[in-house]
């Protein structure tokens, strides 16, 4: 009985582990086609602001920038709970050991758990039980620390300093 029960709990960290890594993918895939239309949009308010030689509508393409930035930063909070949940499994699996549950090395010696979460996909359960995974969590998924993240910020910082400096260029030269 301690065998089946043991072997469908290992089966649902494989289903779990498969699953995260999925989700991972996914939310690179969305931030990837956040970009796109973030370039995109901005490239058209650009460029339709020079074509109509109007440097205030220039300005148009900073709240759209902005936009886009935090739709990234969400996505990136969600994303995280992923890789945070990843990470603690890997401590479990890589012998590190978790406190109270031990590594992967006790789990199938003992053929038990312990009180390791077996599905928890976006951690929640988890982090309701383990302090230090829930200050890990909060630490990695807040949103400020999400949105200033240099593989998040690069790109809008970059956007956002052009148009401002397109804008004065463009104001300056119509003046």
């Amino acid at each position: 009985m301690t065998d089946s029960i043991f072997q469908y709990r290992l089966n649902l960290l494989r289903d779990e582990i498969s699953r995260i890594q999925t989700r991972i993918g996914h939310y690179d895939d969305l931030v990837f086609r956040i970009k796109g239309w973030t370039i995109t949009l901005w490239i058209g308010t650009v460029g339709f602001s020079v074509t109509q030689k109007s440097p205030f509508l220039l300005l148009a393409s900073v709240p759209v920038t902005i936009a886009f930035w935090f739709v990234e930063t969400q996505y990136k909070r969600y994303q995280h709970r992923f890789i945070c949940r990843m990470r603690y499994i890997e401590r479990m699996l890589n012998l590190k050991g978790i406190e109270n549950i031990g590594n992967l090395e006790v789990v199938f010696k003992e053929k038990l758990f312990g009180s390791f979460l077996v599905y928890d996909p976006t951690g929640w359960q988890t982090a309701e039980r383990d302090d230090s995974f829930r200050k890990e969590l909060k630490k990695n998924t807040g949103f400020w620390r999400c949105f200033w993240r240099k593989h998040v910020r690069s790109l809008y910082l970059f956007l956002l300093s052009f148009s401002f400096i397109a804008f004065a260029v463009l104001f300056f030269v119509l003046s």
